[in-house]
């Protein structure tokens, strides 16, 4: 069963104060973070820790409050935005690089094709050599993959 806790995070002087309490107010566990992006993995471990449960139990209701303001709703809209934006970017990519060797495919130059996509030359043979390394790792399991 999952049970859902409020995290209240705040900025105080230079770190992050983030306070977890039960649905009905109860305090659970404050900590501080000197790095925002911390809170969100440390925090449900912190709280699985304090009820002795597994954090995949727990769900966090995050709440941001800042000099007084409320900005849950526009931080969390900003957030959405920014996982569509990386969703969309990635299916462009996907659809340039399907172009770009479908170009090549048909025999076009690397600079004729970066004058039809809006690229450099330079940006297409990048596009061409990323979607080659990927087909030989792809064909040939045993191949290394660069780090």
């Amino acid at each position: 069963m999952t049970t859902t806790y409020t995290v209240t995070v705040t900025r105080d002087e230079d770190v992050w104060l983030a306070e977890a309490t039960t649905r009905d107010g109860r305090p659970v566990t404050a900590l501080d973070f000197d790095d925002f992006d911390d809170l969100h993995t440390t925090m449900p471990e912190a709280i699985a820790d304090m009820i002795d449960t597994d954090p995949a139990d727990i769900t966090i209701d995050w709440r941001y409050e800042i000099m007084g303001h409320d900005i849950t709703e526009p931080l969390k809209a900003a957030k959405a935005a920014s996982a569509e934006l990386k969703r969309v970017q990635s299916k462009r990519d996907q659809a340039l690089s399907f172009a770009i060797t479908s170009m090549r495919d048909a025999g076009l130059s690397q600079a004729v094709i970066g004058d039809v996509v809006g690229l450099s030359k330079q940006r297409v043979s990048q596009i061409l050599a990323n979607h080659a390394h990927r087909r030989r790792v792809r064909d040939d399991p045993h191949q290394p993959v660069a780090g």
